[in-house]
């Protein structure tokens, strides 16, 4: 049975409840493909715990184990208290029942304020799914676990927590609701979180171990090795070092996004943006992660981004200027004047190169797209400031 509808069946549900989260949305999906973990960061009030919530509630029998961390939060909070009557034995055995160890999904909020008691006995979970418990290793069936914080720790907090946040591979920021069509859309939903969806999705656990299995057989071609090489070094020029672990878990990543498109291997131009939100360390980073899995993976479609860019970097200003100088002296109306000159022989420039470059068939949507941007700017730069009818 063909799984995918499943899961884009899913992605549908959540968004229909969750407004401007589709890549966290694709995040949540490539994570239970790969069994991976998930990192949430954003403001109070941005419905993480209710995205964990909505998740297991899609899942057919899945257990979700809820927990907000504080500096005085006690291992027994999440493990278990000890059980007296094995005590009275001589053996140290925890009660696990309802507690992390029994998970299958786990949200995990203010993780960066735990004790250090705390976060060393979340890193056996979390990377082998061990639970260490009168003396043995017992495996637990933890599937994909949802981090939460408000903010990344730095400093010193930072160096504490690395080897915690390096086990949770898949990163994504949310904010508040900036569309006002969403914002209505948000106010005009009940208040009972269930009242405005559908039955849910109900994947199974079963369906999770069998999409995990068929994405491991996706091919990693050795060009794709060689290209993630190319990026991990353009990444270090750029100060970002993951870790070979991240490294690892992200081509895990990269085999979820192929094995969702249908496809038997990797292919970076349709599934290196998958990366974007693998390899950063500080949302500060993310960026500069953009454009460097841009040019390696799909560069073609990164000169096409970057003539975008380059357009509205040179025009606005000039507009804005103009803008501001119809009211302002003279050297503020010189000033803006020279602006306008210099965007129009960029947009020239740009509009020369978008015509002249080589595609492959399935980029001229975006070259027209790209085309169409610079053209619209540059009507605008004519008409506004250089007082240019369009013919």
């Amino acid at each position: 049975m063909d799984l995918r509808p499943k899961f884009d069946a899913l992605v549908r549900q959540l968004a229909a409840r969750f407004y401007e989260r589709d890549g966290v949305l694709r995040g949540v999906v490539l994570a239970l493909i790969s069994r991976q973990h998930l990192l949430l960061l954003g403001p109070p009030g941005t419905a993480k715990s209710e995205l964990a919530r909505a998740v297991t509630a899609a899942i057919g029998g899945a257990r979700l184990y809820q927990v907000v961390l504080g500096r005085f939060t006690v291992p027994e909070e999440l493990f278990g208290p000890v059980s007296l009557p094995a005590l009275e034995q001589g053996r140290y055995e925890r009660v696990t029942a309802g507690r992390l160890p029994e998970a299958d999904l786990a949200f995990i909020d203010e993780w960066s304020k735990a004790s250090p008691a705390v976060l060393n006995s979340l890193l056996a979970i979390l990377n082998e799914r061990l639970f260490a418990n009168d003396g043995r290793l017992d495996a637990v069936p933890l599937w994909t676990a949802f981090l939460a914080s408000t903010e990344m720790p730095e400093g010193d907090e930072a160096r504490e927590l690395a080897a915690l946040v390096d086990r949770v591979p898949l990163r994504h920021t949310v904010g508040y609701i900036r569309e006002d069509a969403s914002f209505s859309r948000l106010l005009s939903r009940p208040l009972d979180p269930g009242g405005d969806l559908p039955d849910p999705v109900c994947l199974s656990l079963g369906d999770l171990a069998q999409a995990r299995a068929e994405s491991a057989q996706v091919e990693v071609p050795p060009a794709v090795a060689a290209s993630l090489a190319d990026l991990r070094r353009a990444l270090r020029q750029e100060g970002i070092i993951p870790s070979d672990r991240r490294w690892r878990w992200s081509v895990e990543i990269l085999r979820a996004a192929a094995w969702l498109a249908g496809a038997p291997a990797i292919d970076l131009e349709r599934d290196g943006d998958v990366l974007v939100d693998a390899l950063w360390d500080t949302p500060e980073q993310r960026p500069a992660v953009v454009g460097v899995v841009r040019r390696v993976a799909d560069p073609l479609r990164e000169r096409l981004l970057q003539a975008t860019e380059e357009a509205e970097e040179a025009a606005i200003p000039a507009l804005e200027a103009h803008a501001a100088a119809v009211s302002g002296d003279a050297e503020a109306r010189t000033k803006a004047s020279k602006l306008a000159v210099e965007a129009h022989a960029k947009l020239r420039r740009l509009q020369g190169s978008l015509v002249g470059l080589q595609l492959p068939g399935s980029l001229e949507p975006q070259r027209a797209a790209s085309q169409g941007r610079v053209d619209e700017l540059l009507r605008r730069l004519l008409a506004d400031v250089l007082g240019v009818k369009p013919s």
